[in-house]
């Protein structure tokens, strides 16, 4: 019986691989203007509090890690997140479910290479926020935030929903798993929407992101 638990599992894992990573996907379109957040009182992210977690795949499996937040700020008006901007150190991309050494450094060296994410060039990547809406019917999110997410020096908005805890000392935010095509900023490697004839040996477009942030005044 144990044998046969473990196949099935083995399945549905191969299964949820060939799909992608699992999470919804975030609306995107073309970037939106940003409103002024002048008499907002503004909360710094806390860099070593707040982390992108990451989610990739192709047929064979996928891999996750995570990528550091290295500044930011919220902007606060009457207990109420009204814009704000953070900056991702794209140099620091790591990945954690691998545990031999070389082959993590492998795959972590071709994340940071022109193939993908081109670190040498882009350092660092940014999503600033262009609109939040409060979300009353949902048990699990309280608001559904928009932004301009820049990658490449190429700038998406993109809408997902998050968690938002307000107090006088801190603001704590945290996203759902969502989903964006990673061709919209140009990271096309191994991609069948750009590539022709790549047969099982694709990588899958689409990237899961999860954002938990930190900031205090």
């Amino acid at each position: 019986m144990k044998t046969k638990a473990l196949f099935v599992l083995s399945i549905v894992l191969i299964g949820f691989a060939c799909k992608g990573p699992q999470g919804k996907k975030a609306e995107t379109s073309d970037a939106k203007e940003v409103k002024s957040t002048e008499a907002a009182v503004n909360y710094q992210v806390v860099p070593g509090e707040s982390t992108i977690h990451w989610t990739g795949s192709k047929p064979t499996g996928e891999h996750h890690g995570t990528v550091s937040v290295k500044s930011g700020v919220l902007n606060v008006d009457e207990n109420t997140i009204i814009g704000g901007s953070f900056v991702m150190d794209m140099t620091s991309i790591v990945v954690e479910d691998i545990e031999d050494p070389e082959m993590n450094k492998k795959l972590e060296g071709h994340l940071k290479s022109p193939d993908f994410f081109n670190v040498d060039t882009f350092t660092t990547a940014s999503f600033e926020i262009t609109q939040v809406d409060a979300v009353g019917d949902n048990p699990d999110y309280t608001h559904k935030i928009s932004g301009n997410l820049t990658i490449k020096d190429i700038s998406k908005n993109i809408s997902f929903m998050a968690h938002v805890e307000i107090s006088p000392d801190s603001v704590n935010a945290r996203t759902e798993r969502f989903i964006i095509d990673r061709t919209n900023w140009n990271v096309n490697y191994q991609s069948k929407k750009v590539f022709d004839n790549l047969k099982d040996k694709f990588i899958h477009d689409d990237i899961a992101l999860e954002v938990k942030l930190k900031a205090q005044p």
